[in-house]
């Protein structure tokens, strides 16, 4: 930042180098007492249209306006600390001029000359005036001043509208297909069966409308055998009986079974091409035949386009429409299942890793295979056929999530789940198990699957955190245990006696006493030998010196109104 002479820059800052707010003024007929430039600038200064700008060196010589306060120009500046040199720009726009004001003596230290500073740093163009004011601006006195620093505003960043397209969800778009179904067309064949190019374009266009329902059925009766990828015998004729299609005499079960026994034979040879049951493109041909030869063939519709929707119109009561893609992904591909997503991302992803890449031994792209999405389900206890999700649901899931190949018989990669159709198999999962009877939502039940798989695959620090509440758990329990077992034993000893009355005390107290004393008595009277007589009890010694005579039982024990303790 320009300066001073006498003012060294420390931190640049207008609070740590105290800088002081100053007034600039200029009087007309004072500040302009010897004014440079002749007559016409004074005839300037004095005009109405006089404008006052004050420059500073500090500041490289910039003019900053004055405001009129009533006949003054003033302006305030935060000037730094020292020698300051200013002066003045004038003018009335057709003579403007500069000049040192003369009428401020009390302020003005002296007039002189710009340093070598402020000619540097003025515009060469534009130099000061030959004449510029000084003025010794002291420092700021900042001891009755109490700065309190700005809190800096963050800025927040707003937050763009949510879209499926910039979430996890986008790469399992697959949009209308086109690609797959002019390659399925293409094999199918049934271009031959429509009498000419015009009947053929417009059957094309037909299957082509209706393509998302053939793969939803194909995918969907798919789904019942363990096959899965291909559709056997037995499924497709029950796809058939759902239809509706056959009729006596026109369709019977035997066209049926050459109808797909002659599909399963047709397309490039391969071991993705098992030729005992149907791949996409030959359940579209199939399909297709069975159309044509129960209302294409007998004459109840004019052309094949006329068949196929016929078909079309079978199937639609067998397609559910919240189960197609768009509809779907309406539901369940929202903002709030996202963020439930991502809070439970990293469970989600250790669940993943720990049930895929059995097929994938030799690859970095680790993918989710069929037997592992059925190991995925069972660790998760998915599967309960009384909440109303069957083996058949989580078979439909899967399906359902795998890719939409282009070519079905190129490889089987599309036949395993990477991460995100990994996401989209739960959501499916989550959609299909909504409890209605606590008006649950399909977002809320997946995000609560999300939680539900994080929880069932824990990271280490919750496995430690786990267990070592489960050693606490059992401890406690153990000590419970053993406390209930002590007091069990201490109820189980036989009671204490109870402690004899104080007048039992007493009266076994006396009769000790007077067997003790009844002896000695008897050791100094009583002679030795045959002739003495038979010696007294104690008993009955206690009883005579209380008065009273024994029981005639002799020297039997002596009856006492005392009771006895027991």
């Amino acid at each position: 930042m320009p300066q001073s002479p006498d003012w060294r820059c420390g931190l640049a800052c207008w609070i740590c180098d105290r800088w002081r707010e100053t007034k600039f003024v200029w009087a007309p007929g004072r500040s302009d007492v010897e004014l440079d430039g002749g007559a016409k600038a004074r005839d300037a200064a004095a005009s109405n249209r006089l404008a006052v700008q004050v420059r500073c060196a500090f500041d490289g010589w910039a003019r900053v306006p004055c405001g009129r306060a009533g006949a003054k120009y003033e302006c305030w500046r935060l000037v730094p600390p020292g020698d300051q040199q200013y002066c003045f720009a004038l003018g009335d726009q057709d003579f403007p001029h500069q000049n040192a004001a003369y009428d401020q003596d009390k302020e003005v230290a002296s007039r002189s000359a710009p340093n070598v500073i402020g000619r540097r740093l003025a515009d060469e163009c534009d130099p000061p005036c030959r004449v510029v004011n000084r003025r010794l601006v002291p420092p700021r006195d900042d001891g009755d001043v109490d700065f309190k620093p700005l809190q800096r505003v963050k800025k927040v960043k707003p937050k763009e509208v949510w879209t499926w397209r910039r979430s996890m969800f986008a790469p399992c778009h697959e949009g209308d297909c086109s690609d797959a179904f002019e390659l399925d067309w293409e094999r199918a064949n049934l271009a031959r069966h429509c009498g000419g190019d015009a009947e053929a374009a417009a059957c094309k266009d037909a299957c082509r409308e209706h393509y998302s329902w053939f793969r939803t059925m194909f995918r969907d009766y798919c789904a019942q055998s363990k096959a899965l990828f291909t559709l056997g015998w037995n499924d497709f004729t029950e796809y058939v009986d759902d239809c509706g299609v056959m009729k006596s005499g026109t369709l019977r079960k035997a066209d049926n079974d050459m109808v797909f026994f002659g599909a399963c034979t047709t397309g490039p040879k391969g071991p993705m091409n098992p030729k005992k049951s149907l791949c996409r493109f030959q359940f579209l041909e199939a399909a297709g035949r069975i159309a044509f030869a129960r209302w294409l063939k007998p004459g109840e519709v004019p052309d094949a386009a006329a068949a196929i929707r016929k078909l079309a119109e079978r199937m639609s009561y067998l397609v559910k429409p919240d189960d197609e893609p768009d509809a779907f992904h309406d539901r369940v591909w929202l903002e709030e299942v996202e963020d439930g997503a991502k809070k439970h991302l990293e469970g989600l992803r250790r669940a993943f890793k720990a049930h895929s890449g059995r097929e994938d031994q030799l690859s970095k792209d680790k993918r989710m295979c069929f037997a592992e999405w059925l190991e995925f389900c069972e660790a998760v206890d998915l599967v309960d056929a009384d909440a109303g999700f069957t083996e058949r649901d989580a078979n439909v899931a899967f399906l359902r999530a795998t890719k939409t190949a282009t070519d079905e018989l190129a490889n089987d990669a599309w036949r395993r789940l990477d991460f995100p159709r990994f996401v989209e198999a739960l959501l499916r999962v989550g959609d299909r198990t909504v409890d209605d009877d606590v008006d649950e939502t399909a977002p809320e039940s997946c995000v609560d699957l999300f939680g539900r798989v994080a929880d069932a695959f824990p990271s280490a620090a919750e496995k430690r955190r786990r267990a070592a509440l489960a050693a606490e758990r059992e401890r406690a329990e153990h000590e419970e245990a053993a406390a209930a077992k002590a007091e069990a034993a201490e109820a189980a000893k036989p009671p204490k006696k109870a402690s004899l009355g104080a007048a039992a005390a007493s009266v076994l107290a006396a009769k000790k006493a007077a067997k003790l004393l009844g002896a000695r008595a008897r050791a100094k009277r009583e002679p030795e030998g045959d002739d003495a007589p038979p010696k007294e009890s104690a008993a009955a010694s206690l009883l005579a010196a209380m008065g009273r005579r024994p029981s005639k039982g002799g020297s039997g024990a002596p009856r006492s109104s005392v009771p006895m303790a027991s």
